[in-house]
């Protein structure tokens, strides 16, 4: 790995809330960070493809980020000139994106022309201003990335070489500082997840116990922002999790929803699972349990809303789609089959009457159609 600077760490914590603080919290509220948004509070930042988009919660409506009159929009040129286009030759979306201090970022190619070197860049509210904030890391294979994320001022990222995997921090405002969080070896290494809360950035470890690959054992583990120490927390049997505040969920033996509390340490099954759920995030109130499965397609899909302490509060249907993302304070989101997203406003919860509204549409011509 190469970097632009030397590893160190910052021990000065600001804040220690776990409370949930737009624009400044890492926003891990959604299945996969190749595939989600993310909410500057009054809406949300998404890219689909080259473009990038936002959807507007009081006028229930997307636009194309882009403020030049008369602009076409074109997406499938390198030298389009509109202000949402982000080659994906150039700019790496689908390793995650980040909304922090009002600024968009992401990962790129390094602009010093080696084709091997990515760094963060800062991007502006209306895509104007692409600042190349510092150069990370040189890689000859971009799939060997894992996740990036930002979290309190704190960028994260994952690599996973052949045989090894890292994950690595670096305060925004000193850039260059780079800090190796942690590194692991094994069969098939991999850090699944990574969730900002308070003032940790949790994430999971995973690893085949032998060369057959027949079984995978995971871990869960927290490091405090600025600081070296990587605390384990609990070894799972393989299941995804989600953080709300001091109490980590995640699904057990196929058949429970789990709460962990980060300060005792103590584990409860808070609900038995009804109908193959597996999928699991949370927002700052409910947790959200899916059956949304990519390869049983004659399952009926739907969303289970539970409280913390495991309580349904509702039940919402999906319409068949290719991906259940997840969602933020106001919204939830799937991938349509119709090349598009669609959008459903949670204010809806516990009302019983659930829309799933277009976001946009992507046409085969390559036709952009809005809400």
């Amino acid at each position: 790995m190469t970097a632009c600077g030397n590893d160190s760490t910052d021990n000065n914590n600001e804040i220690s809330s776990t409370e949930f603080k737009v624009g400044y919290d890492d926003q891990p509220f959604y299945l996969s960070r190749s595939t989600m948004t993310v909410t500057d509070g009054n809406g949300n930042y998404m890219f689909y493809g080259d473009t990038l988009y936002y959807y507007d919660n009081a006028s229930d409506k997307a636009v194309i980020v882009c403020n030049k009159p008369d602009c076409e929009h074109i997406n499938n040129v390198d030298d389009s000139e509109c202000n949402a286009f982000f080659p994906m030759a150039k700019f790496f979306p689908d390793k995650g994106i980040a909304y922090y201090d009002d600024s968009i970022y992401l990962l790129g190619q390094s602009g010093d022309g080696n084709k091997t070197s990515v760094s963060i860049y800062k991007v502006s509210k209306d895509g104007v201003q692409r600042e190349e904030v510092c150069k990370l890391f040189s890689t000859s294979d971009i799939n060997t990335v894992g996740f990036f994320t930002v979290h309190r001022g704190y960028a994260f990222w994952s690599l996973f070489p052949e045989g090894s995997t890292q994950l690595y921090s670096m305060k925004l405002d000193a850039p260059g500082n780079i800090s190796t969080v942690y590194e692991g070896e094994g069969f098939a290494p991999y850090i699944l997840s990574m969730a900002g809360s308070g003032d940790y950035m949790y994430f999971e470890y995973n690893d085949a116990t032998d060369e057959t690959y027949e079984k995978f054992e995971n871990t869960l583990y927290r490091i405090k922002l600025g600081s070296d120490s990587v605390e384990e927390l609990k070894k799972g049997d393989g299941s995804t999790f989600t953080v709300m505040g001091n109490t980590a969920f995640y699904i057990s033996e196929n058949k429970y929803l789990c709460a962990f509390d980060l300060n005792t340490r103590e584990e409860s099954k808070i609900y038995e699972l009804t109908d193959n759920e597996r999928s699991i995030v949370n927002d700052e109130k409910y947790i959200y349990l899916s059956n949304w499965d990519p390869i049983v397609t004659d399952r009926d899909y739907k969303i289970v809303v539970l409280s913390p302490s495991g309580d349904v509060v509702d039940t919402i249907s999906i319409p068949e789609c290719d991906f259940f993302m997840g969602g933020d304070s106001n919204n939830l989101f799937i991938e349509s089959k119709e090349r598009g997203i669609d959008v459903l406003d949670k204010a809806s919860i516990g009302t019983g009457n659930h829309n799933w509204d277009i976001f946009f549409r992507v046409e085969d011509d390559g036709t952009v159609i809005l809400n």
